[in-house]
C-alpha cells in the first residue's frame, strides 16, 4: 500500500491490516535544515493504535495496547537538510493467533538505529472512533510526545506499508 500527504481520517476498516502479523512501514521524507517533528503515520488514538513520528530529531515508534505504551526510539538523530528514508519493521515473534508480541526495529537510510520489544499487541481493533492519517494525528493523540492535530513539519514524499505476506482480508468471525 502506498500513501501520500493528505491521507487523513481514513476509516480503519480500509486501512492496511497491521494487526496480528509482521509488517514494514517505509517513509520517504525531506527533513529541513532545522529538523522536523511530528507524526508521519498514525492509526488509532489514546485507547489503542500506533504512531511513527519524529521527536527531538529522533525517529520514534509508539505502540499503544489499550493504554500500555511501548516505545522504540532511534539512538541516532535523523539527518537534516536532505531526503531521508525512514523505516519501522515489526516482526511478530509470539505464537498467539491474536495479540502476539514481537520486536520493533527502526532504520534511517537502511541502517538500524533502534530496537525494542512489544510484548503484546491489540487483538482485534485499535479504536472504534479513530482513523489512520499520514503526516498528522487528526484524532486523540496516541502518545504524550505530541498534541492532537500535530503535523509533521518536514515534507512527506510517500509512505509504503508492506504486510509481509499477509493478505488484506476481513475474517467475519473475528472482525
Amino acid at each position: 500500500f502506498t500513501f501520500y500527504p493528505g491521507t487523513v481520517r481514513v476509516p480503519q476498516s480500509v486501512a492496511p491490516e497491521t494487526k496480528n502479523c509482521s509488517y514494514s512501514i517505509k517513509a520517504e521524507v525531506d527533513i529541513p535544515a532545522g529538523g522536523a517533528e511530528g507524526p508521519i503515520y498514525v492509526i488509532g488514538g489514546v485507547s489503542s493504535g500506533w504512531s511513527l513520528y519524529m521527536k527531538n530529531q529522533r525517529l520514534v515508534y509508539c505502540y499503544n495496547n489499550n493504554g500500555d505504551l511501548y516505545y522504540v526510539r532511534s539512538a541516532k538523530e535523523v539527518p537534516t537538510g536532505s531526503k531521508v528514508k525512514l523505516r519501522f519493521d515489526f516482526e511478530k515473534t509470539g505464537k498467539e493467533k491474536y495479540g502476539a508480541g514481537g520486536i520493533g526495529r527502526l532504520y534511517i537510510n537502511d541502517k538500524k538505529v533502534g530496537e525494542g520489544e512489544i510484548p503484546h499487541t491489540v487483538r482485534f481493533i485499535y479504536a472504534i472512533d479513530e482513523a489512520f492519517d499520514i503526516g498528522v494525528d487528526s484524532g486523540t493523540p496516541l502518545t504524550d510526545d505530541y498534541k492532537s492535530y500535530s503535523r509533521f513539519t518536514g515534507t512527506i514524499e510517500k509512505v509504503v506499508v508492506d504486510l509481509l505476506g499477509k493478505q488484506q482480508a476481513i475474517d467475519p468471525e473475528t472482525e
